[in-house]
């Protein structure tokens, strides 16, 4: 449960600062979202120090737009 915390506070750490370097976000139609997964998909043993650093990582999807594509 530690790892989840730990990883939803990473996950809005870097919404937060994407949201602060792109300030017009919502010009672009674009909404941010979170999701995180603390230990549930690892792609390394968490064994190692190389394993560990690559399994605190970030994922980004892309999404279409269900909404009109004009401004």
């Amino acid at each position: 449960m530690a790892n989840l915390a730990l990883s939803q506070m990473r996950a809005v750490a870097l919404q937060q600062a994407v949201a602060a370097a792109v300030p017009d976000l919502g010009d672009l139609r674009v909404t941010l979202h979170t999701k995180a997964f603390g230990e549930a998909l690892p792609i390394a043993c968490d064994e190692s120090p190389i394993g560990r650093q690559l399994n605190r990582r970030v994922g980004v999807w892309l999404r279409p737009s269900t909404g009109s594509a004009a401004p």
